[in-house]
C-alpha cells in the first residue's frame, strides 16, 4: 500500500495529541483514503512542533495514472484544509527525500511520488 506522508507546522501550546487524532480521524473520511494516522513530534530544534499525517492511498488510485495527479492533489488539499481547520499550518508533502511546501507542489513532484 503506498503512502502520502504530509507534515504540517503546530504550536506547542495546543493539546497535539488531541489534534493529531482528530486530524487522522477526519483524514480517513475523505474520498480515495483507505486509511490515516497521525502523531504529534517535537522538531529538533526544540521549538514548534509538527504532525506528521500518513495516509494509506488506495493502489487502484495509482493504477490510473491518467487521473493521478488530479486525484493526489485533490487529496493533498483536503488533508491541507483539514488541518488548517484543526490550527496547523506550513503543510508539506514528502516527495522522496524532500519536503514540498503545499503551494510548491508540481505535476512533476506529483508523477515523482507515484513513481516510488
Amino acid at each position: 500500500m503506498p503512502y502520502l506522508v504530509m507534515h504540517f507546522e503546530a504550536e506547542q501550546t495546543a493539546d497535539l495529541n488531541s489534534v493529531a487524532l482528530a486530524l487522522g480521524a477526519k483524514t480517513s473520511k475523505l474520498p480515495d483514503v483507505e486509511r490515516a494516522v497521525a502523531r504529534a513530534e517535537p522538531l529538533r530544534d526544540g521549538g514548534a512542533t509538527e504532525v506528521l499525517l500518513i495516509i494509506s492511498v488506495p493502489i487502484e488510485l495509482i493504477k490510473n495514472a491518467g487521473e493521478l495527479e488530479d486525484a493526489l492533489k485533490h487529496l493533498i488539499d483536503s488533508a491541507k484544509g483539514l488541518g488548517e481547520s484543526l490550527g496547523l499550518r506550513k503543510p508539506r508533502a514528502e516527495i522522496g527525500m524532500r519536503q514540498v511546501p503545499h503551494d510548491k507542489l508540481t505535476p512533476e513532484d506529483l508523477r515523482e511520488w507515484a513513481e516510488e
